[in-house]
């Protein structure tokens, strides 16, 4: 997997998210990302190791042959860590539901904004956090585990 690929995909996306809002502070919401990077990661951590998550990424990223259970695990990893972004997303919505409805009456209109800020931005992360590493990871560890059974 080309190393540079997912940066310049960030950059775009941070480049354009920053042309539409204005300002990249909007883009910046605590909550919604320690719901998508913190959960996710604590969840993947129930069933490999952190020594193991290191070698998924170099297995990823080497253009050495590696060995067939590693890649395996690694698609297995990257398909965990997407569900695991699935799951955490949808909870993120929930909370950010039930923030907005619990503040419709007799609030400010800013506590209502921090709910639907809150499902937004998780749904943001969720999907660039998808989009920019664990799709293209998993991908690049199926091109190689069929580049390997295919020698």
């Amino acid at each position: 997997m080309k190393k540079i690929y997912p940066l310049m995909a960030l950059l775009v996306a941070g480049g354009l998210g920053t042309m539409i809002a204005s300002t990249p502070g909007v883009w910046l919401d605590i909550p919604s990302l320690v719901i998508v990077l913190v959960f996710p990661l604590l969840l993947s951590l129930t069933n490999h190791s952190p020594v193991e998550i290191t070698g998924y990424f170099k297995a990823a990223f080497s253009r050495s042959s590696t060995d067939v259970k590693t890649i395996k695990k690694g698609i297995l990893f990257f398909k965990g860590i997407r569900r695991y972004l699935y799951i955490s997303t949808f909870w993120g919505i929930i909370g950010g539901l039930i923030s907005m409805l619990n503040n419709m009456e007799g609030a400010s209109p800013k506590h209502f904004g921090m709910g639907a800020a809150l499902c937004i931005m998780t749904l943001a992360y969720a999907l660039m956090i998808d989009l920019l590493f664990a799709s293209p990871f998993e991908k690049g560890m199926k091109k190689k585990l069929l580049e390997l059974e295919s020698e």
